[in-house]
């Protein structure tokens, strides 16, 4: 069952590919979480069914959004509006979810998952896919 952070954040991300050396789109998940689980690597890495060995990283969603945010001067119409909707994502996700930050797993080809807590106290968020080599 969909609920409104979903399908405001899978409206607000439709058409987004995030860049990296490969183009990701953002997918919504939630986390089947006790309420009250404080996220660090290894919850992590049991929410997203990674292995133990995975190297898992934390960024802010300031960082993650860095160059999605910021308008270079040879953008045109479309990089513009897209900058747009970076913005009021990035925005979005700061209002809706509490301690936002972005979880990223693997080396090469990277899952991040920007996550944060919701007001009923479940985890929640978009992930994505990054590949840098």
């Amino acid at each position: 069952m969909e609920n409104k952070l979903q399908l405001t954040l899978t409206e607000l991300s439709k058409g987004l590919l995030y860049p990296s050396e490969s183009d990701y789109p953002f997918e919504y998940f939630e986390w089947d979480l006790p309420p009250d689980t404080i996220l660090d690597e290894n919850t992590v890495r049991k929410a997203t069914k990674a292995s133990q060995n995975t190297p898992v990283s934390v960024k802010t969603l300031d960082d993650f959004f860095k160059n999605v945010t910021e308008i270079k001067d040879w953008y045109g119409e479309e990089e513009k509006a897209s900058v747009q909707q970076y913005i009021v994502l990035k925005q979005t996700i700061e209002k809706e979810l509490s301690d936002p930050r972005v979880y990223r797993l693997g080396e090469v080809e990277i899952d991040a998952y920007i996550t944060g807590k919701k007001a009923d106290g479940k985890w929640a968020g978009l992930k994505t896919k990054v590949v840098e080599t």
